[in-house]
C-alpha cells in the first residue's frame, strides 16, 4: 500500500545507495533455545509469555540459520531449554563463542526439565500459572496439543509422578488439565484437590486429542481469534517444531496433531477443530497429508486451509519471535483508503495506505542500517499537457509508505526460499497477487513513464512479473507465499488486489510493497581498530564469475538516515528528493529525474550529508579477485554498523552482503 512514485522516490533509490532499509531494534533480546520437540513444548509458554524469541537448532551443532537470528538479534542472554544429551555442550559453547550470556534450565529427563521451566514461569511470571497442564511426556502423538492451553506443561512419565505431585501439591490452580492414555490415578487425585476446575482426557490417542480440543477455548479462549496449525510427523521433528515455533509468533493459537492420517481419525479430529475456527494451516512432510487434511476440513464447512510454509517437504524455520518485544502477531489494524492515486492518459493505478505491519519478509539474514525517516511536502497535482492527475490522501499517509521500508533489510540467497506474508484484516476471504519485479532499471523508467501519463509500462510489468494468487485467511486476514529466487540482485515485491493484473487492465490496486535483496556470495568480515581508523579485510567465499568492486561503510548506529520528498506545484508532476544527514543534505532526484550514482558519487554523497564523526566509507578499485588487493581503511566511529558490499560490475547487481557491529 505504497505510492510508487514513492518507491522510485524513496525505496529504489536508497536500495541503490546502501545495500537495503531498515528499523534498528535497539531493545535488549533474550532467547530460549531448544533442540527437540519435547524441550519446545515446555518452553513455548514460557518465551511467549515473556516476550522471548524460541530458536530452535539441532542436538549437536548451532546451525546456520540459529547463529545468523543471536548474531542478528544482537540478543544479551540465551536460556536453553533441555540437559546436555538435548542441546550439546557444542551448541552451548557456539552460543557462548558468540559473547552472548548462557545459562540453561534442565534436568535428568523431560520431566525434571519440565518441572524446572514450571518454576521458572512461577518466579519470573506467576500470573502464567494460574493454569496448569499435565500430560503423557514420552508420548509426542499427544503431548503437543498441550501448547494450545498457553499455559505451563508438566509431564509425567517413566514413573515419575512422584516428582510432579510434589510439584502439584504446593500450588492452587484456577484450571489444571491432565492429558493422557492413561492418566495416573494420583495426580488426578492431587489435582483434584488443587484446582478450581479439573478437565481430565484419556484413551486412545485420537480421543485424548478430541477431548482436548473440546477444553482448549475454556481456559485460552483466544484461539477463537487464531487459526490452527495440524501437524502430521513421521519422518522428522520438522512439523512439530514449525507448529510451535508459529505458536510463539503469535500466528496460530491451536496445535492439532494427529495421532494418525487414517482417513477417519483425521475426519473425528477435523470435526472437533472446525468448531473452533475456519482457519486451518497444515503441516506435515508428507504431501499426501496436506490434501487429505485439506480435502477434509473443506468438506467440513467453510473452511480456509493452506500448507504452512515449508509443508510437503521443507525444513524447520527455526526461529519464534514472543508475544512481547521478542516477536510479533498478525496485525489487527491496517491503513485504510487510497494513499496515492494517480490517473495516467485513462487508466487508474491506486497504491493503499500501508504500514510496518502489512508486508513481511523472511530470508536467510537481515542487514541492519540506521532508521529511514522522511519528510514528505506534496500536494495534488494535475498536468493537462500530460494528461496525468495524482491525488494524496495527506502527507503523513506518504511519510508512513516511505518508513514502512525499514522493515525491508531481507537478505536471500539465490535457491533458498523467502516467506513473503501481507495482511489486511479489511480484506479477509479476499484474493491477493504476489508480484516479484527483478529488473530494477525497467521499473524506474517505466514508473517514470507513469509520471509522464503513461501507465502501460508498469501494468505491464505487474503482469509480467505475477508469481501466483492467495485468499486472506477468514480469521486474521493474512496469507503467505513462498518465493525461490532464481536470479541476484535487487527484488521488488508488489502484492495487488485480485488475481493478478491483465496486460490491458485499466484499473490496478496496489496493496503492498517491498523488497529483498538476492545475493551469490557468501562474505566474510574481519576488522582492526587503531587508534582512530579501522582497517577492514573481508573476503568471498569462491572467485567472482564476473569483476567486482567492493565497498565498506561505517555508519553511527543512533542517527537516522531522512528522505525529503517535496512536490508543492499543483499544476505539473513533477517531484524532488534530498537524502538529509547531520551535516547537510544532497539532491538525488531533480524534477523526477534520478541522478546517476557510481561508487564515487555515492562516497561524495555520505560525505556530505554526514560528519566524519557519523559516517566514514571506502570502496576499492575493480578487481577479479574474491578479496580486496589493499587493506580498507575507514574513520573510527564507536558504537557504529559496519556494512560491506561485493558489486557485479557486468551484470550491476550487488552480489554479497555482509556486516558487523562495532562497540
Amino acid at each position: 500500500m505504497k505510492t510508487y512514485y514513492a518507491i522510485v522516490l524513496s525505496l529504489l533509490i536508497v536500495l541503490s545507495i546502501l545495500p537495503t532499509s531498515l528499523a534498528v531494534d535497539t531493545s535488549e533480546k533474550i532467547a530460549v533455545v531448544v533442540s527437540t520437540p519435547a524441550d519446545a513444548i515446555v518452553a513455548a509458554p514460557y518465551a511467549k509469555a515473556m516476550g522471548y524469541t524460541l530458536i530452535y537448532t539441532p542436538t549437536n551443532k548451532l546451525s546456520r540459520d540459529a547463529e545468523r537470528e543471536l548474531i542478528r538479534g544482537r540478543y544479551s542472554k540465551v536460556i536453553i531449554v533441555g540437559g546436555p544429551v538435548a542441546v550439546s555442550k557444542t551448541v552451548e559453547n557456539s552460543i557462548k563463542n558468540l559473547k552472548i550470556k548462557t545459562e540453561r534450565i534442565w534436568g535428568d529427563t523431560r520431566v525434571e526439565t519440565s518441572i524446572e521451566v514450571y518454576k521458572a514461569i512461577k518466579r519470573e511470571k506467576p500470573e502464567l500459572a494460574r493454569d496448569v497442564v499435565i500430560v503423557e511426556g514420552f508420548n509426542e502423538k499427544i503431548s503437543p496439543v498441550a501448547v494450545s492451553f498457553d499455559a505451563p506443561v508438566l509431564y509425567y512419565g517413566l514413573n515419575r509422578e512422584n516428582e510432579v505431585i510434589e510439584v502439584l501439591k504446593d500450588i492452587r490452580v484456577k484450571n489444571a488439565v491432565v492429558l493422557g492414555k492413561k492418566t495416573p490415578k494420583d495426580i488426578v487425585n492431587v489435582v483434584s484437590k488443587i484446582s478450581k476446575n479439573t478437565f481430565i482426557a484419556s484413551g486412545s490417542e485420537r480421543d485424548v486429542i478430541r477431548t482436548a480440543i473440546s477444553y482448549i477455548e475454556k481456559i485460552n479462549p483466544e484461539i477463537k481469534n487464531k487459526g490452527a496449525v495440524i501437524i502430521y510427523a513421521e519422518r522428522t521433528k520438522d512439523p512439530v517444531i514449525n507448529g510451535i515455533l508459529n505458536f510463539v509468533k503469535g500466528y496460530t493459537g491451536m496445535i492439532v496433531p494427529l495421532p494418525s492420517k487414517d482417513t477417519g481419525i483425521v475426519k473425528r479430529i477435523l470435526l472437533k477443530v472446525v468448531e473452533i475456527t475456519s482457519s486451518i494451516t497444515v503441516n506435515s512432510e508428507d504431501p499426501k497429508v496436506v490434501e487429505k487434511v485439506s480435502d477434509i476440513a473443506q468438506k467440513l464447512g467453510p473452511v480456509s486451509v493452506s500448507p504452512a510454509p515449508g509443508a510437503g517437504g521443507g525444513g524447520s524455520g527455526g526461529v519464534g519471535g514472543g508475544g512481547g518485544k521478542g516477536g510479533s502477531a498478525p496485525p489487527q489494524q491496517t491503513p485504510t483508503g487510497p494513499a496515492v492515486k494517480i490517473v495516467a492518459s485513462g487508466k487508474e493505478i491506486v497504491f493503499m495506505g500501508q504500514n510496518d505491519k502489512t508486508l513481511k519478509i523472511s530470508g536467510d539474514y537481515n542487514i541492519d542500517l540506521p532508521e529511514v525517516k522522511a519528510v514528505v511536502n506534496v500536494v495534488d497535482k494535475k498536468d493537462t499537457s500530460k494528461n496525468i492527475t495524482i491525488d494524496f490522501k495527506d502527507n503523513k499517509s506518504v511519510k508512513t509508505i516511505i518508513e514502512a521500508m525499514n522493515n525491508f533489510n531481507v537478505i536471500a540467497y539465490r535457491g533458498s526460499n523467502v516467506i513473503i506474508t501481507y495482511y489486511n484484516p479489511e480484506m479477509e476471504s479476499e484474493n491477493v497477487s504476489l508480484h516479484v519485479i527483478t529488473n530494477r532499471r525497467s521499473l524506474r523508467d517505466n514508473i517514470n513513464k507513469l509520471l509522464d501519463g503513461n501507465a502501460t509500462g508498469l501494468i505491464k510489468i505487474l503482469n509480467i512479473s505475477y508469481v501466483g494468487t492467495g485468499t486472506l485467511c477468514p480469521t486474521h486476514g493474512g496469507t503467505g507465499f513462498i518465493y525461490t529466487p532464481s536470479d541476484y540482485g535487487e527484488h521488488i515485491v508488489v502484492i495487488t488486489e485480485g488475481n493478478g493484473v491483465p496486460s490491458d487492465a485499466d484499473n490496478v490496486k496496489v496493496l503492498a510493497v517491498g523488497g529483498f535483496e538476492v545475493v551469490r556470495y557468501n562474505m566474510s568480515i574481519e576488522y582492526e581498530i587503531d587508534s582512530d581508523t579501522v582497517e577492514v579485510n573481508i573476503a568471498l567465499n569462491e572467485t567472482p564469475e564476473n569483476p567486482v568492486r567492493y565497498g565498506v561503510v561505517l555508519i553511527k548506529k543512533d542517527i537516522d538516515l531522512t528522505l525529503k520528498i517535496i512536490g508543492t506545484n499543483p499544476n505539473n508532476n513533477l517531484f524532488n528528493v534530498s537524502i538529509v544527514g547531520d551535516n547537510g543534505e544532497h539532491e538525488i532526484v531533480i524534477n523526477n529525474k534520478r541522478i546517476e550514482l557510481d561508487a564515487s558519487k555515492v562516497h561524495n554523497i555520505i560525505g556530505t550529508v554526514y560528519n566524519d564523526s557519523t559516517a566514514s566509507s571506502y570502496y576499492t578499485k575493480v578487481t577479479s579477485n574474491n578479496y580486496p588487493e589493499l587493506p580498507m581503511l575507514l574513520e573510527y566511529i564507536p558504537d557504529s554498523y559496519l556494512i560491506a558490499i561485493a558489486y557485479d560490475t557486468e551484470e550491476k547487481k550487488i552480489v554479497a552482503v555482509a556486516q558487523r557491529s562495532i562497540d
